[in-house]
């Protein structure tokens, strides 16, 4: 439809005419195409991340959480379930992979909750790693490479955050 769009109103243009790179031309328009909408979609995944993030679970605190007394478990499994296209799309590392030691994983788990220092690259080796409850992590003054910030413990059907 978009291809159509501009045909009708860049017809007159050279792009249109029957060349030999015309069809060049085509590739690239719809590369281009792709290349906006992969980061559109990524870039509305990580706000819908932190977006269900605050509205389905809100603020976290240090404390226990039982399984079958606390509603706090059932909300935490629905926003990994709700975010599954942030750990699963684009590949094997996810979309978080792509920002691994970049400013814009910092971004986003200060976006989270976290408290990260000023110059902090978080995962700058490539790997990535867990971090599943960023309201409780501080990170001062240092390069964070594989280490994985989990920061519970599942113990007989509880759930103490440390």
């Amino acid at each position: 439809m978009l291809l159509r769009y501009l045909h009708l109103t860049l017809g007159h243009q050279t792009i249109f005419r029957p060349a030999w790179y015309r069809e060049g031309v085509l590739y690239m328009f719809i590369v281009v195409c792709f290349i906006i909408v992969l980061n559109l979609q990524a870039f509305l995944v990580i706000l819908w991340a932190i977006a269900t993030k605050w509205l389905v679970i809100g603020g976290r605190r240090e404390g226990r959480y039982e399984w079958d007394k606390s509603d706090y478990c059932q909300r935490w499994q629905l926003h990994l379930s709700l975010c599954r296209l942030l750990y699963k799309g684009f590949g094997a590392g996810g979309i978080l992979g792509y920002l691994n030691g970049s400013a814009y994983i910092v971004w986003f788990y200060r976006a989270l909750g976290a408290t990260i220092g000023k110059n902090c690259a978080l995962f700058a080796g490539g790997i990535s790693g867990l971090m599943t409850e960023p309201d409780l992590v501080e990170v001062s003054r240092c390069s964070v490479h594989v280490v994985e910030l989990c920061l519970y413990s599942l113990l007989r059907s509880e759930m103490m955050s440390i």
